[in-house]
């Protein structure tokens, strides 16, 4: 087996698994072409020629590195989506295209159930004032607002709950 590909435009030889200067999707492969480019695996790690990380990609019938997504657990992610498990991890192509990045500390999370991310996992609570809320808890000077992240991660929530106490005009 050879250890080295020579392509047409380089004066020098590359050595096998060397990317193309010009476009990270392609690469030294010379059991598949001594003499030229080869295109590498759909989710490889690549950078643009603007110096962002990606992952190689189609685009129509060309593979080409797209930094707008990840590829993550054998599947291409779109940068910003979560995996379901764990809504505290999302796709950050730029911090890292192979592997979930932790959404910062005390930011919230989306979907379906709202928690407060700490160390990349997920809490059921609030950040209300710079502290930690347990679902439910009143405010102690006003116990018609509870932590409700179902309304709201970040700020004390009227209790909508029909029949109780708060709902007396």
């Amino acid at each position: 087996a050879h250890d080295i590909c020579r392509p047409p435009e380089l004066s020098l030889h590359v050595n096998a698994g060397d990317r193309n200067d010009q476009d990270s999707c392609l690469g030294c492969n010379p059991d598949v072409d001594r003499y030229g480019w080869t295109p590498v695996s759909i989710g490889s790690e690549c950078t643009t020629a603007a110096q962002r990380k990606g992952v190689c990609n189609l685009d129509g019938s060309d593979l080409k590195c797209n930094p707008n997504q990840c590829f993550i657990d054998t599947v291409i992610r779109n940068a910003g989506e979560s995996p379901f498990s764990n809504p505290c991890q999302i796709c950050d192509p730029q911090v890292s295209p192979t592997v979930w990045t932790p959404v910062g500390n005390y930011e919230g999370s989306g979907g379906a159930n709202p928690a407060i991310c700490i160390n990349g996992q997920p809490h059921e609570a609030c950040y209300i004032n710079q502290e930690l809320v347990n679902v439910g808890d009143a405010r102690t000077d006003n116990p018609c607002q509870i932590c409700d992240p179902q309304q709201d991660l970040f700020t004390w929530s009227p209790i909508t709950e029909a029949g109780h106490s708060c709902d007396l005009p």
